[in-house]
């Protein structure tokens, strides 16, 4: 799950997942859940929502959620497209302004064009759960392979943007939307959660943050042992972790610049935290997910190459 500090690279990201408990957190995309297997339980704000195989639920932007697993993980899955607004075209303005009453669309409901389209876009764009895309680019068979560099990003990003538009247009029938509330009303679960995304990368306890939204310690270290089922620490270390994995991935920033730049006090710290959650060095994911996108580049390049 992506925290709102965090941009996706190519305005879009589907990736498939086995259910489990995902902490709350809080960006600006739209975000597709498509159950695949088994349950899975999504909050949004403080409403937990039940899913079964084939339900498909729209979370909308600036909305908290998570998620949560109670059957078996092996046996649970999901589909999550992560989408930008630009490509939302005239829906954007309802998914900034309105929310639905329930985002969760029952099986049954859930027609054959959204299920070509979440098919398609994962077969063109999905990604791993170690974040490498399967593919790195998209054949156009209608292009020239020798076309522009700048004709084929802008038929790519045409391609995901007809997508997108498709699912919203097939789903928003089936909602119930309702106006937004003033975000200013925004529960103390809200804040910890926009604070945190804000601030993370600065020193930050939790009696810095209890100061700041004038409450206690005591108050905010039992939200996130009962709604976050984490610690203060645990909590912010797995924000400034997802923020590393993107720097090493997507960016030239050395080992140590990532350390200090996704906010770990040192390097030891970052180096244990990362070593727990990924069983392996900085250094060697770098080397890992890069090796995978120079692999899957050049399979694609000879089977362009054989289609030709």
């Amino acid at each position: 799950m992506r925290p709102i500090y965090e941009s996706i690279p190519n305005d879009l990201e589907i990736y498939y997942r086995p259910s489990k408990h995902f902490n709350p957190h809080i960006h600006d995309l739209v975000e597709i859940v498509y159950v695949l297997y088994g349950t899975l339980e999504i909050g949004i704000d403080e409403e937990l929502f039940h899913m079964e195989k084939g339900d498909l639920a729209i979370v909308f932007p600036g909305k908290i959620h998570h998620a949560q697993c109670f059957g078996d993980p092996e046996t649970c899955a999901s589909l999550y497209l992560l989408s930008a607004l630009s490509l939302a075209g005239d829906f954007a303005q309802k998914l900034s302004d309105a929310q639905p009453a329930n985002p969760v669309i029952p099986a049954a409901q859930v027609d054959e064009d959204t299920k070509y389209a979440l098919r398609r876009l994962y077969h063109e764009y999905g990604m791993d759960e170690k974040g490498i895309r399967l593919r790195q680019t998209v054949k156009v068979p209608s292009l020239n392979a020798k076309a522009p560099a700048n004709v084929l990003r802008e038929t790519e990003r045409i391609v995901k943007q007809s997508f997108v538009q498709l699912i919203l247009a097939r789903s928003f029938t089936k909602l119930h939307l309702v106006e937004r509330p003033d975000e200013s009303q925004a529960d103390l679960v809200h804040q910890i959660v926009a604070y945190t995304a804000a601030h993370f990368r600065e020193p930050m306890t939790l009696t810095s943050m209890a100061e700041h939204l004038y409450v206690s310690p005591y108050t905010i270290s039992r939200i996130f042992s009962s709604v976050f089922s984490t610690n203060f620490n645990g909590y912010l270390n797995e924000m400034r972790l997802e923020c590393a994995c993107g720097m090493l991935h997507y960016s030239d920033r050395s080992v140590t610049e990532t350390c200090i730049d996704s906010g770990f006090e040192s390097q030891r710290t970052f180096n244990r935290v990362f070593r727990e959650k990924m069983h392996m060095s900085p250094r060697e994911y770098r080397t890992k997910v890069r090796e995978a996108d120079l692999t899957q580049s050049e399979e694609n390049r000879e089977k362009e190459e054989d289609a030709g």
